[in-house]
């Protein structure tokens, strides 16, 4: 599931370049390849695990994850030294037993700072356990439609979720900040080692179709229970925005969604 998410030097100077060089149309970072590749059944726990992407990744913010099938973190990584392109991400994993496991990646553009992020998933020694990865965006809306598992909406222990801002409607400047409001500790419904702890759901915010899956460390407090999540700058025009808490494993919308239609200036 690709994901886009941007410093105002890097973009001055893709204009200043502009003036003397042919244009190029701004692009996201999408991996294009893997190793293990998605969904791969190995024998044995590999020694380094590699994301390739489409264009060049800043040094700060792109970021490679690696949690085991209960979404406990295992590692950690980020730019690969082996390639001076700046095109790969890799971590080293420790020896890992037979089990399902997920990497998450996290990529931000050295070109624009647009930030894009997804997930591959791998084996070793069994058959998958996890759901497939997904890295678009349209086949990540498709499992919106999925029926939740997630013990949370077995047991009615759902925590609330509302979308305080922005508005429906709301007429906005970059950069758009997303704020919401959850009586949950942030640490267990977002992207990390706390997360299989909590009521078996996780934060998902869409923009324009395209899911981002916040870590804790990505959110601000806004006040008591509210927090903002700062969005990569948007282009002028209409954008619609999504709150909703996903299943820990399928990914399926959980407790339902919150939407607001946004017109940026």
């Amino acid at each position: 599931m690709s994901r886009p998410v941007g410093l105002v030097a890097a973009v001055m100077a893709s204009l200043a370049l502009s003036v003397v060089a042919a244009p190029r149309a701004s692009a996201h970072a999408h991996m294009v390849k893997s190793s293990p590749a998605d969904h791969a059944m190995l024998a044995q726990s590999p020694r380094v695990i590699r994301a390739w992407f489409s264009e060049a990744l800043a040094a700060r913010g792109s970021v490679l994850r690696l949690y085991d099938a209960h979404q406990r973190l295992l590692a950690q990584g980020g730019l690969d030294p082996a390639f001076s392109s700046h095109e790969v991400l890799s971590l080293t994993p420790p020896r890992l037993g037979p089990g399902s496991y997920m990497v998450a990646w996290h990529s931000v553009s050295s070109d624009d700072q647009a930030m894009t992020q997804g997930y591959f998933r791998f084996s070793i020694g069994t058959a998958m356990q996890m759901p497939p990865a997904q890295h678009t965006a349209g086949p990540m809306g498709s499992m919106h439609n999925m029926p939740p598992s997630s013990s949370a909406a077995r047991s009615g222990s759902l925590p609330q979720l509302r979308l305080v801002a922005p508005a429906n409607h709301a007429r906005l400047h970059n950069p758009v900040s997303v704020v919401i409001e959850t009586p949950s500790d942030i640490s267990l419904v977002t992207m990390g080692p706390k997360m299989m702890s909590g009521p078996g759901v996780h934060l998902h915010i869409v923009v324009d179709g395209v899911v981002n899956m916040p870590a804790s460390d990505q959110l601000t407090p806004a006040g008591a229970h509210r927090y903002a999540y700062e969005l990569a700058p948007l282009k002028p025009g209409r954008h619609t925005i999504e709150v909703f808490w996903a299943d820990n494993h399928t990914h399926a919308v959980v407790g339902g969604s919150q939407q607001a239609a946004v017109d940026v200036f």
